[in-house]
């Protein structure tokens, strides 16, 4: 029964390591190959053969070769293709590098929510979530949560004479969330704002919800800045607005 437990990349070489675990009776002297594609594309890439393969019960073995010099990302790997070998589980010989993206939000800007003639302290709070999933429908939400660690961050705002034309931030975001996701998911983001002023508490300010397909590149690289919609805050107004804006970098890892 093999199972592939992982792929890694050679330090020095860039060979591409395959671990292959063997969970039932001793596998001896064999022919053994993989069939290496890439997930985006369906690309077939290799299907190398390593000859007087010994992998004894419960051992592992690592294949390598310096045909494939190749990074351990958005591969699907299936050891034995053509079943050459009798094994227990015929159903377990595929393996996917799993994504991994870093989220970094990088500034916000409050529109003036809750600054008028009548009150010149205000404070911005925002909840940043990112998920995963094949459907807006069906989102797994990445552990921990929430950014940061406490649920939201906050800046507040003082401004002098009247408190209008004196816009405050951009605010900084600090930190980033890691997310490791099935290849062919898509990467959700989530950004909610609140204010909190003197005349009322928790003004909500609308969300910013952003979808990245694989085909998007997962939404790489730092994004334009996002207006949210949905916010109800009436004591903006005359001179400010019941919305944030935001943007973020998105990093792939793997």
């Amino acid at each position: 029964d093999l199972v592939i437990t992982d792929l890694t990349a050679e330090e020095t070489s860039g060979q591409l390591r395959i671990h292959v675990f063997n969970n039932a009776a001793n596998l001896v002297d064999a022919e053994l190959s993989v069939h290496i594609v890439r997930v985006s594309t369906n690309e077939s890439l290799a299907l190398p053969v390593w000859q007087h393969v010994n992998i004894p019960s419960g051992g592992a073995v690592i294949l390598q070769s310096s045909e494939l010099v190749m990074e351990p990302t958005d591969l699907r790997v299936i050891v034995d293709p053509d079943n050459q070998i009798a094994e227990m589980n015929e159903g377990n010989n595929i393996y996917e590098t799993p994504v991994v993206l870093r989220i970094e939000p990088l500034e916000f800007l409050s529109g003036r929510a809750g600054e008028n003639l009548f009150q010149c302290t205000a404070e911005g709070y925002f909840r940043v979530l990112v998920g995963h999933g094949p459907s807006a429908e069906e989102v797994v939400w990445s552990s921990p949560t929430r950014y940061p660690a406490s649920g939201h961050f906050s800046y507040v705002v003082d401004n002098p004479l009247w408190c209008h034309r004196d816009d405050p931030g951009p605010w900084l975001g600090t930190g980033f969330i890691d997310i490791t996701m099935p290849p062919g998911e898509n990467l959700y983001l989530s950004i909610r704002g609140w204010e909190e002023d003197w005349a009322s508490s928790d003004d909500y300010l609308g969300e910013i919800w952003v979808e990245y397909t694989p085909y998007e590149d997962y939404g790489e690289g730092t994004s334009d800045w996002v207006e949210s919609t949905g916010g109800h805050c009436d004591d903006a107004r005359p001179y400010g607005s019941p919305s944030f804006q935001a943007h973020w970098r998105i990093t792939r890892l793997r």
